[in-house]
C-alpha cells in the first residue's frame, strides 16, 4: 500500500520497514500456504484445527471455487486439476477428499479466501485509519470508505 496525504507519498522506503508498518501485505494468490491464513477450519458445522504443513495453497482454493482464469493457470505449482486441489485441500486437516467431501473442500476453499480478503481489508482500514485517510482504493478487492 501506497498511502498518499495532500499529494505526498508517506511510504515507507524499504520493505523491512513497510512490513514493519503495516504498508507491505505480502500475501499471495499463488504460493501462500492455507496454514498461513488458517489455524482452523468449519466443515458440515464442526471444527477443526489445520494442519501446519504445506499441504494446500491459496491457489488451490482460488482454483476450487473458479476464480483461476487461463493466465494464472499454467504458473500453478499444483497439477491435476480442481480435483486434485480438493484432494490437496483435504490435506490440510490431515483426510481425504472422500472422508471430507467435494463439499468440505468448497468449504474449506471458502474460508481460506475470506481469511485473505478480510486480511487485506483490515490492513488497508489501518493504513486508513493512521494517515487519516478519507478512501483506500484497491484494483484487487475493495474500496474501503
Amino acid at each position: 500500500m501506497i498511502p498518499i496525504v495532500a499529494g505526498k507519498v508517506k511510504a515507507k522506503r524499504t520493505d523491512l520497514e513497510r512490513l514493519k508498518y503495516g504498508e507491505l501485505i505480502y500475501s499471495g494468490v499463488l504460493r501462500t500456504g492455507v496454514a498461513h491464513l488458517l489455524k482452523r477450519v468449519k466443515i458440515r458445522g464442526e471444527e477443526y484445527r489445520i494442519s501446519s504443513e504445506y499441504f494446500a495453497t491459496t491457489a488451490d482454493a482460488y482454483l476450487v471455487l473458479g476464480y483461476a482464469n487461463e493466465i494464472y493457470k499454467p504458473a500453478f505449482w499444483c497439477d491435476g486439476g480442481v480435483e486434485r486441489a480438493m484432494q490437496r485441500l483435504a490435506r490440510v486437516v490431515c483426510s481425504d477428499l472422500e472422508e471430507i467431501g467435494e463439499e468440505g473442500a468448497v468449504s474449506i476453499a471458502e474460508q481460506v479466501k475470506e481469511a485473505q480478503v478480510g486480511e487485506l481489508i483490515d490492513s488497508m482500514k489501518r493504513i486508513k485509519a493512521k494517515y487519516g485517510l478519507r478512501k483506500v482504493i484497491s484494483r484487487i478487492i475493495a474500496v474501503v470508505s
